[in-house]
């Protein structure tokens, strides 16, 4: 055993790690993290078993400063105690070795890139405490692309409210330097949310489109999106300032092609969120280039995109048996979506790609041959099992939105099923902070916490909300 007196502000050492080799080669490792649940915890020592061994030929400690100290020869069935002032050794790590070696190598301290995501503070829950997550920290972006024409890629990072995004042009050491500063901090006043590498202006070489963001306002004003314009093949961009048209919703990703086959890239741009009325459908656009400038024709071109869902990515790409590649769309509460190019117009054949009951809380896709059979497959990334949310196909995750209690406020309610019953998932005091009429329905937390859905609001108002 090891009994470890650490520093005044860490008196039982608290983090801190041990190795023991023994045995001509035999090593066992433990981390010191006594606490077990709420208000419960185990004795402050690490306990090792050799079985049959006299002695330990070494035991390494490390502190959680990274301090360390080693003892040698040291025999077993005792209790050793060791004080944090005897440490005067280092080390980072103690612990069992990687199975390989490491893929990549860190290179960032010599790139040049000397870059920092600065969020502003805000608070959605504040403002709309029934959200189920927050809207305005979607970013930060990265897109790369070679803007130069040297053939490396390079990189443009998007910033926070109130912060410069940067773009970061590759020399031939594999460093990078910053270019056209001045075009980015002019725009500073904008939240980035996505950015995609495209040729607008059909000169061969790469422009910059970028989704504005954020929940701060409520004003579309703040979400106008941007098209920076490469003027020299170099990497020197200037905005363009009339080249879009005014923006409805908050987007957070794009992707360019040419739909109609004119020879220039349209711009396709996943809603993602209207800010104050999440979870309202957004509206997605296709934006035809017409030269200089992009006319919105999701009327005409694409209806069934237009309210598809809350897009959070988006990818053409070849998934069925024709030549033709596809618009692939993922979001939250929606199917995996596929959109198919015929006579110029997009129409939806989710169903018959067998992908309408693939509802999914999806926030990432992308398109490989992952089982080297030639044709592409679709790898999504749902939410994943590390939350608080429960579902199913028998069991699904629901949501209902509507002005429950008619204020001017749209309150959206998630529910999950227990039982076969389907109960409110927000605590009473969360739901009473944006819906105080419940307060007198509900005195006790015991009677709402046995409280369906169904009780909370009468099925009738229910049935007439938005229902995902």
């Amino acid at each position: 055993q090891i009994k470890l007196l650490g520093p005044a502000k860490n008196p039982f050492a608290v983090g801190a790690s041990a190795a023991i080799y023994y045995d001509n080669g035999k090593k066992q490792y433990q981390e010191l993290f006594p606490t077990r649940g709420i208000f419960s915890s185990v004795e402050h020592l690490i306990h090792f078993g050799t079985g049959n061994s006299a002695k330990v030929d070494k035991v390494v400690v490390r502190w959680p400063d990274g301090k360390t100290q080693t003892l040698t020869d040291v025999a077993t069935n005792q209790r050793l105690t060791l004080n944090y002032s005897d440490a005067s050794g280092y080390a980072a790590h103690i612990g069992p070795e990687p199975l390989h070696n490491a893929y990549f190598t860190d290179k960032s301290a010599g790139a040049g890139i000397k870059f920092e995501h600065v969020e502003n503070e805000f608070n959605d829950f504040e403002k709309w405490p029934l959200n189920t997550w927050s809207i305005s920290d979607l970013g930060p972006l990265m897109a790369s692309g070679d803007v130069n024409g040297d053939g490396l890629d390079d990189v443009f990072i998007g910033n926070a409210f109130d912060h410069a995004g940067a773009l970061y042009v590759q020399n031939a050491g594999g460093t990078f330097r910053p270019v056209s500063a001045a075009t980015w901090e002019a725009d500073k006043i904008y939240e980035d949310h996505g950015a995609t590498f495209f040729d607008a202006d059909g000169d061969g070489d790469l422009d910059l489109f970028v989704i504005s963001g954020g929940a701060e306002s409520t004003s579309p004003a703040a979400w106008q999106n941007r098209l920076y314009i490469n003027t020299d093949g170099k990497g020197n961009f200037i905005k363009a300032a009339d080249a879009l048209p005014q923006s409805q919703d908050v987007a957070l990703r794009a992707a360019a092609f040419d739909y109609d086959g004119d020879n220039d890239l349209d711009l396709f741009i996943g809603g993602r969120v209207t800010p104050g009325k999440w979870p309202l459908i957004p509206r997605s656009v296709v934006l035809r280039n017409d030269q200089n400038k992009f006319t919105d024709v999701t009327a005409t071109v694409a209806p069934d995109f237009e309210r598809c869902g809350m897009v959070t990515d988006l990818v053409w790409a070849n998934v069925d048996a024709d030549p033709q590649p596809e618009l692939v769309v993922v979001g939250e509460w929606m199917p995996v979506t596929v959109f198919k190019l015929t006579n110029n117009k997009l129409q939806n054949v989710t169903s018959t790609l067998g992908l309408d009951k693939s509802n999914g809380l999806w926030f990432r896709l992308a398109v490989a041959d992952v089982d080297g059979d030639g044709d592409m497959d679709l790898v999504t990334g749902n939410l994943g099992m590390n939350t608080r949310f429960t579902a199913s196909d028998e069991s699904p995750l629901r949501c209902f939105a509507k002005d429950f209690d008619n204020n001017g406020t749209l309150d959206p309610l998630v529910a999950y099923y227990e039982k076969g019953k389907l109960y409110p998932l927000l605590q009473k005091e969360v739901l009473n902070k944006q819906m105080p009429i419940l307060k007198k329905k509900f005195l006790y937390a015991k009677e709402y916490g046995n409280a369906t859905i169904g009780q909370v609001w009468p099925q009738k108002d229910l049935d007439a909300a938005l229902n995902l």
